[in-house]
């Protein structure tokens, strides 16, 4: 008889057919952008990004270098209603709390994550006039939605969970979610009992009180049980007792925390699966059960916190910061063979070298030169010669350091003329020296002999009271020596011969002068 005097039997069928619809319906489809965090990102050794409440999902791509990160998400609060009279005293109730979910997740560079923060619950209202809807917090919070004759009390909404999905809204698409509080009721009639939301992931508290406003009837007192939590296997049931309740939770923000189309009753948080309503018989009324929370089993670093967010939610992505993209070569020091240098047949010269990287860099992969750092180069033969050396970094830049040295003889003698002698003009002089590697060894026949043709390379100048253009000279095997037999004119005076080698692929020559005297 008591829900007779607030509800007709066809009212409630209204209701019921009403309450089915809502709980069915699927949610409207909602764009998601992709843009910058909502909160923006602080950048430093560690980079923290924030995304706000913006009632819509959004996008964010896991950036270069990025392979785990640390996510904090906090459910959003349900909706408050504040103490009122409506008829009979009223304590009202806070919105339940969100969840607070911690976890490190494994990353793919370039993978697309999609974020959505839960919203709050909308607050309910002592006294509501006229239709009255308490929305559900963003994603997944219940709604309460009725039309008083004249006058009612309206529950609150449940707050919305957050969520990080890899794609879709299947529920097997969850890698995080933080449970949403349960919306409020305006509680006991002439009590303290307040008709507080249940914090995520649990259920809402039973109310009790007593109407003294119908005239000539006895008080009516009513224990209502508060809407059930979601949990990690099924939605939160609504709550009962000697009551009228609205809808069980359903799953995963999918639809939500449970709605009603009654009045004083708390709509359930949102969450993996909702939480369901409250429940309401006269001037008693419940709150909504809290959403449950959801955690990927491939997380580490869990820690899972019910109850503490009032307010929006909130979703904080931490995570180190990659180091810039190296797309810098290597640079390459050669110290020896110096570019441009000139050593003696067979001299024994040391390969010194080093690769370095930027400051900040991949590092050194390789550092190859044409010989190992520390074995001799190659002065085997005379001529010019390269010395290359190739770097690469661990990000694949090469760089490449090419330098030239020229390997000459050393010339013997001269062993005629000796230094400062005298020499009668009209005469003939004979010009002999030898070549040799660095230790005085004479140079083979066959070198030799590719010095004579098919290019003359040893030849023999003279200068000062007489003049000799460059000419070649002939080797004679039998004494290993190249000689030129010179025949003076009639001047006399001063004079510098000359011996000039040069060598093929290079305009680096071999001299070595000395001076004579020429007299009567």
């Amino acid at each position: 008889m008591r829900r007779s005097l607030l509800l007709s039997l066809a009212a409630l069928a209204a209701f019921m057919a009403a309450l089915t619809v809502a709980a069915l319906a699927p949610p409207a489809s909602t764009a998601v952008t992709l843009a910058a965090p909502s909160g923006g990102c602080v950048v430093a050794a560690t980079t923290t990004c924030t995304f706000s409440y913006t009632g819509a999902p959004e996008a964010w791509v896991v950036p270069a270098g990025v392979t785990s990160a640390v996510f904090d998400l906090y459910g959003g609060q349900g909706g408050n209603v504040a103490a009122g009279s409506y008829g009979d005293s009223l304590p009202g109730g806070a919105g339940g709390e969100g969840a607070h979910v911690q976890a490190t997740l494994g990353l793919t560079p370039g993978a697309t994550l999609y974020l959505r923060v839960g919203g709050q619950g909308g607050d309910g209202l002592v006294n509501a006039l006229g239709p009255f809807t308490a929305a559900g917090g963003f994603n997944g919070g219940g709604t309460t939605s009725f039309t008083p004759g004249g006058g009612g009390i309206a529950g609150a909404g449940g707050g919305g969970s957050s969520d990080v999905r890899a794609s879709g809204d299947a529920l097997a698409n969850r890698l995080l979610v933080a449970g949403g509080g349960g919306g409020a009721s305006a509680g006991g009639a002439n009590s303290t009992d307040q008709g507080s939301g249940g914090n995520s992931a649990t259920a809402a508290k039973s109310v009790t009180g007593s109407s003294f406003s119908l005239p000539l009837l006895p008080p009516i007192t009513s224990t209502c049980s508060g809407g059930g939590a979601g949990t990690l296997s099924g939605p939160g049931a609504a709550g009962g007792g000697d009551c009228l309740n609205g809808s069980p939770g359903d799953a995963g923000g999918l639809f939500g925390g449970g709605t009603t189309d009654f009045q004083q009753i708390g709509a359930g948080g949102g969450g993996y699966f909702g939480g369901g309503t409250g429940a309401a018989s006269g001037p008693v009324g419940s709150g909504g059960g809290g959403g449950s929370d959801y955690v990927d089993p491939a997380a580490t670093g869990v820690t899972v916190t019910d109850g503490v967010r009032t307010g929006t939610g909130l979703i904080i992505v931490t995570y180190t910061t990659p180091a810039p993209a190296d797309t810098t070569a290597p640079s390459i020091t050669v110290n020896s063979p110096s570019d441009g240098a000139t050593y003696q047949l067979n001299q024994s010269v040391t390969a010194d070298y080093s690769c370095a990287d930027e400051a900040g860099g991949s590092g050194i992969a390789s550092c190859i030169g044409s010989v190992a750092k520390g074995s001799a180069i190659d002065t085997s033969t005379v001529g010019q010669h390269t010395f290359t050396v190739d770097a690469a970094d661990n990000a694949g830049n090469q760089a490449n350091a090419t330098v030239h040295y020229t390997v000459e003889d050393k010339v013997l003698g001269f062993f005629s003329p000796v230094p400062g002698s005298r020499w009668k003009a009209g005469t003939t002089v004979p010009v002999k020296i030898a070549l040799a590697d660095m230790n005085g060894v004479r140079i083979s026949d066959a070198d030799a002999a590719a010095l004579s043709s098919p290019t003359c390379r040893v030849m023999f100048s003279a200068s000062g009271a007489q003049t000799v253009n460059a000419t070649c000279m002939r080797y004679d095997p039998t004494t290993h020596q190249f000689l030129f037999n010179w025949k003076l004119g009639r001047a006399t005076g001063s004079e510098t011969i000359k011996i000039t080698i040069s060598y093929p692929g290079t305009t680096t020559t071999t001299t070595k002068t000395e001076a004579v005297t020429l007299t009567k």
